[in-house]
């Protein structure tokens, strides 16, 4: 998607990318304000990037959410880059964006679990320790550490034959 604008939102140019983002013309897009096309929530987020924008800052990137044409919640990234006209001041800003909806609900999935993981971790009797392909040791549980009489920070990094003796526990090569 592509679009220039003025610091007050007014578009004057949009690609069909960008219309069809929203379900639009081209034409029926020039001489609105981009910013009634996002939620309210995020309308003083990107009006802010945007005001960031200077002759020494010329580029900033971000992501936001935006409305689908059915109403429903996409989520953007954008670069908006400040142009200039000969004598100094800022005419135009351009904006070149994507729809990463995919990647957001996956980046957020991914935490989530992550998340559940950690909590089941960190109350799990059970000692769990996790191990590198050079049999580095990972952050651990409470659990292992109590085991190793490490805790996971002072443990980092170090191979997990340090902690378990060979002839009790040897580890695969």
């Amino acid at each position: 998607m592509v679009s220039r604008f003025h610091a007050d939102g007014t578009l004057t140019f949009a690609n069909t990318a960008y219309a069809c983002a929203f379900g639009r013309t081209p034409a029926q897009l020039l001489g609105i304000s981009l910013y009634k096309l996002v939620p309210d929530v995020e309308r003083v987020f990107i009006r802010n990037a945007n005001a960031g924008l200077t002759p020494r800052n010329r580029v900033v990137t971000h992501r936001h959410r935006a409305f689908d044409p059915d109403g429903s919640i996409r989520w953007q990234e954008w670069s908006n880059r400040l142009l200039q006209r000969r004598e100094g001041k800022a005419d135009q800003y351009k904006g070149t964006g994507r729809d990463i909806t995919e990647r957001k609900r996956a980046e957020d999935a991914l935490q989530e679990s992550q998340e559940r993981i950690a909590a089941i971790l960190a109350t799990a009797m059970d000692a769990v320790v996790t191990v590198d392909e050079e049999q580095r040791i990972i952050p651990f549980n409470p659990a292992a550490a109590r085991l190793l009489l490490s805790t996971s920070q002072e443990a980092m990094g170090k191979p997990l034959d340090h902690f378990i003796p060979k002839r009790c526990f040897p580890l695969p090569k």
